[in-house]
């Protein structure tokens, strides 16, 4: 709601208060309805499952003509081709490893307990400046959790890709955010260890 009386703010323009409300209840109600779509066919494919929910947003919020013309410019958009292009990279990266026996090497040669590997190899990997990084350390936790069941890999993946970040000074989410809030990211990065040490002791714990 907060975002809507901003932006009529900023545009300067002018809409009767009930269009506003229709305005937020349809975008409501769209909402529900694309994670409703998005739970159910994520069951099947997840890729489709994200498009299908993002169609039906689309459709609650914008006209059907605005939600084909936003689907083309992301299709032409050379950023977005190149991301993708990146994106379908990456687990070609890790099949190599994989098929070149660098990988085995990799998992064998760090003399560490499993627990601490499967924390460990994908914070590293998290810290590489790069999309997708998820992919690339995917492949290292599924070859060091032998014996754990596939939730609890991706849990973990994705748990203590994103847990380093809070104190890594180079990490991009940390610098933006410093710099929105005026602050040096030196500063704020003691306030950021306790919460650091809680989010590594909870995947610890649960994992």
């Amino acid at each position: 709601m907060v975002s809507i009386w901003a932006y009529l703010f900023l545009t300067k323009k002018y809409i009767p208060l009930p269009s506003i409300y229709i305005f937020v209840y349809t975008a409501w109600i769209g909402f529900f309805v694309s994670i409703a779509v998005l739970l159910i066919v994520s069951k099947k494919n997840l890729a489709l499952a994200l498009f299908a929910a993002g169609i039906m947003l689309g459709f609650f919020t914008i006209s059907p003509y605005n939600v084909g013309m936003k689907i083309w410019e992301t299709l032409i958009d050379p950023s977005i081709v190149l991301l993708a292009a990146a994106m379908g990279i990456i687990p070609l990266i890790g099949g190599a490893l994989e098929i070149s026996g660098k990988m085995d090497d990799l998992v064998n040669n760090l003399r560490i307990g499993k627990k601490p590997f499967l924390m460990f190899s994908p914070a590293m990997i998290g810290m590489l400046p790069m999309p997708g990084g998820a992919l690339l350390s995917a492949p290292l936790v599924e070859k060091g959790g032998a014996g754990v069941n596939p939730e609890n890999k991706a849990a973990l993946n994705v748990w203590f890709r994103h847990a380093f970040l809070l104190i890594y000074p180079l990490s991009a989410f940390l610098i933006v955010s410093a710099k929105i809030a005026n602050l040096k990211v030196y500063t704020v990065l003691p306030y950021l260890l306790p919460f650091f040490v809680f989010t590594v002791l909870l995947g610890y714990l649960f994992f």
